[in-house]
């Protein structure tokens, strides 16, 4: 029978896991709690252990309710599809509310808040999503400065109801001194197309005039006379 050879000797993990789990092979159970989880998870998946893998994700479930955020940056950070799937399929709007009210979710990586806003099960409406978006960009503004576009330029504005359009999202993007310069401008030009105010100061994409084209006064383009006979007013053979 051929065997598979593990070796723990350079492997990261906190306290007595490593030794832990290898008891765990030969009694066939194990303590997994919130300070070994993610260890325990992480080695299971990398060396392929589908039932300590399948207890420690039951942990890491339960750890939801209490760390929802960190849970959830630790499967990003893996990359792993089984435990992001868990948070985002969780992630209600009441949820996803309280959250922000709390500003747990200002603390997200970009990827990390990428993917709730732009996974159809989290459910969001658009400006639920600017909300979110413009809150975590305010949280760290210096560090946040050159990541943001794509979060902005990435919602349907035109889902956006009039009101929210000129009370929320026009509002913010005109006193957002700290965003580069063409992204405001992409900005306002992008919402003005679905804004219907009167009176409203529209942005305009700056225009490159066009050269001349030497048109007669009359807006007429001139004659066409190469090979004309001026006598005869008719071209030569």
């Amino acid at each position: 029978m051929e065997r598979t050879v593990i070796d723990l000797t350079e492997y990261s993990c906190k306290g007595d896991t490593v030794s832990d789990i290898i008891e765990s092979f030969y009694c066939g159970r194990m303590q997994v709690n919130s300070d070994n989880v993610k260890d325990v998870y992480k080695f299971s998946r990398d060396y392929s252990v589908p039932w300590l893998s399948n207890y420690a994700l039951k942990v890491l479930e339960t750890r939801m309710a209490e760390d929802f955020i960190d849970v959830f940056q630790f499967g990003v950070s893996m990359k792993c599809d089984e435990v992001t799937g868990l948070c985002l399929t969780r992630l209600k709007a009441p949820f996803v509310a309280r959250l922000a009210q709390n500003g747990e979710l200002n603390f997200l990586t970009v990827e990390s808040l990428r993917m709730i806003v732009s996974d159809e099960r989290v459910s969001l409406h658009e400006i639920e999503v600017f909300g979110i978006v413009t809150k975590w960009y305010d949280h760290d503004v210096e560090n946040r400065r050159d990541q943001v576009e794509d979060l902005l330029k990435n919602i349907k504005y035109h889902l956006i109801s009039q009101s929210d359009l000129l009370d929320s999202v026009h509002d913010w993007i005109s006193k957002a001194s700290s965003l580069p310069d063409r992204l405001r401008l992409d900005l306002m030009i992008e919402i003005n197309k679905f804004l219907k105010v009167p009176g409203l100061v529209r942005v305009q994409e700056p225009v490159t005039p066009a050269p001349p084209d030497n048109r007669s006064s009359s807006g007429a383009a001139p004659p066409d006379t190469k090979g004309w006979n001026p006598h005869y007013n008719k071209r030569r053979n």
